[in-house]
């Protein structure tokens, strides 16, 4: 697991921020298996968070990968696919989703459906980030907000 995805799910999940946001993993695979049994491997704490959490909750503060998802699609076939079924299961509009992924492929699929993507080549990582720098995660807000910003004025114009 990348240090920016474990410090992107600690916030979404610690952060009073993200308190009203779902997470979904979407995962092609054929083996649903041993993905699932990933997700209880990989812990994530408060101190993970890009946040400044760290007087908020204590040591005993700590979650799986497995815990912290609402949804988890993991199966062989199309990314789109995947989005369809979370959108079903979720009942989240597309446009309130935001998928990040290295594939562009992915990215492009997943795009068609209204969904914010947000490309990251080198997956979630934080190296080379430095001071005035966005992480792949911070990036990805950035543009997700700015489209939520979009919807709200196109919303108040109707």
């Amino acid at each position: 697991l990348y240090d920016g995805a474990k410090r992107a799910l600690a916030e979404l999940h610690f952060s009073s921020r993200f308190r009203e946001t779902q997470i979904a993993y979407a995962s092609r695979t054929h083996q649903k298996k041993d993905a699932l049994r990933a997700f209880e491997w990989f812990e994530l704490s408060a101190r993970d968070s890009v946040e400044d959490l760290h007087d908020d909750y204590t040591e005993a503060s700590s979650v799986t990968m497995a815990d912290v998802a609402r949804y988890v699609e993991i199966r062989s076939g199309s990314k789109q696919q995947h989005f369809r079924n979370l959108h079903k299961a979720s009942g989240i509009a597309y446009e309130d989703m935001l998928f990040l992924d290295n594939e562009r492929w992915n990215i492009s699929e997943v795009s068609a459906l209204g969904v914010c993507s947000v490309y990251c080549p080198r997956g979630l990582v934080d190296e080379g980030v430095s001071l005035g720098d966005h992480s792949e995660w911070e990036r990805a807000l950035v543009e997700y907000e700015a489209v939520a910003i979009k919807k709200r004025t196109r919303q108040r114009r109707r």
